[in-house]
């Protein structure tokens, strides 16, 4: 009688793992794709954070938060300084651009700065002009009342997107017109 062997051939392994390859070769553009999003998101989110929070410590104190966007070759930072609160009698004093490459930005207490070390690769196109604004103690809407823009690159800049800061202090980020869309991010 005949033994009866499980398990598999050669032929049915070599087959197999052939199969796997090709169905790897063409799935790794798409993860590629993937993490450059990711990527991307999570540096805007971040900074939309960094700036509802300091708009909510703006009104939540009476103090004025001013939120700075810096830039060193390709590497760049966002930071939010708080104005200092005042001796007994005093009035408020305005709040100062701080230095978000070092660790003079506060806000409550606690360092608000998103860093590109956080988020590597990913870049801003251009810093806004000006490179700061200033949410109001009062009201967290901009003192200047103007609105800004900032747009990020993903790593192998295939995708873009802009930060949006509204006169009234609120952020969000959106796809500029022309670039490829990200599910879940609206268009400008």
């Amino acid at each position: 009688m005949f033994k009866k062997y499980s398990g598999f051939t050669l032929i049915e392994l070599m087959v197999t793992i052939s199969v796997l390859a090709v169905v790897l070769v063409v799935a790794i553009p798409s993860f590629q794709a993937f993490f450059e999003r990711g990527r991307l998101r999570g540096a805007t989110d971040e900074v939309v954070a960094v700036l509802a929070t300091a708009r909510g410590e703006a009104v939540k104190s009476g103090r004025n938060v001013t939120v700075a966007f810096d830039k060193d070759g390709d590497d760049w930072c966002v930071g939010a300084n708080q104005a200092v609160t005042p001796a007994s009698g005093s009035p408020y004093s305005d709040s100062i651009k701080c230095d978000c490459f070092g660790n003079s930005c506060l806000v409550d207490g606690v360092v608000r700065v998103v860093r590109s070390s956080s988020h590597p690769g990913v870049g801003i196109v251009d810093l806004p002009d000006p490179d700061s604004f200033t949410f109001d103690g009062k009201q967290g809407v901009l003192t200047d009342l103007e609105g800004m823009e900032v747009n990020f690159l993903s790593p192998d800049e295939s995708y873009q997107l802009r930060l949006n800061i509204s006169p009234l202090g609120q952020s969000r980020s959106c796809v500029p017109t022309g670039q490829k869309v990200i599910a879940g991010v609206p268009a400008c």
